[in-house]
This record gives C-alpha cells, structure tokens and sequence, in this order.
C-alpha cells in the first residue's frame, strides 16, 4: 500500500525565529490584560502561548518584555493554549 502525503503549505511572508519572551495583551481601553509568553515571531506576527485564549479578543495591544513600544495586533488562529498574530500596526 502506497500511502501519498502531500506537504503543508507554508502561508508566511517571513520565517520565524524561536524566541521565550514575556508579554502581555492589553485591550478594553488599556482596563484588562492577560500575560502570555512569545514563543516564536518574525516582523509580520507571533505565536504567543497561555493559559487559555477563550478571552483573547480578535483585536489587542501586545507590550513584549524588552521592546520600548507596543504593537497592535490581531488574531490569525487559535486553540486553547496558543494564538498565532499578526502585526497590524
């Protein structure tokens, strides 16, 4: 038996770099947060882990442990421990 695996399809612009950094999503006008932890990220998006993602809204700011500025970014997918964003400002 021949068994045909077909090869995923890539969607990124950019390639990846495996990163551990502390972050944190703020949203509701600055008034709620969640901690998350980046575990990979180019310059169009990441990939941040958590607890739970079910309060995640589609929309948020991102302040990452060690870069002076916040970036907004939205959610691309997700599962019950990770998201995958893109920077959209």
């Amino acid at each position: 038996m021949t068994v045909m695996v077909q090869a995923e399809t890539e969607r990124r612009g950019t390639h990846r770099a495996r990163v551990l950094k502390g972050a944190v999503l703020r949203f509701n006008r600055g008034y709620a947060a969640l901690d998350a932890v980046m575990r990979n990220q180019s310059d169009g998006g990441a990939q941040l882990a958590m607890g739970d993602t079910s309060g995640v809204p589609g929309q948020f700011q991102l302040h990452v442990s060690g870069e002076e500025a916040a970036r907004t970014a939205r959610v691309v997918w997700r599962n019950p421990a990770r998201i995958g964003i893109a920077f959209t400002a």
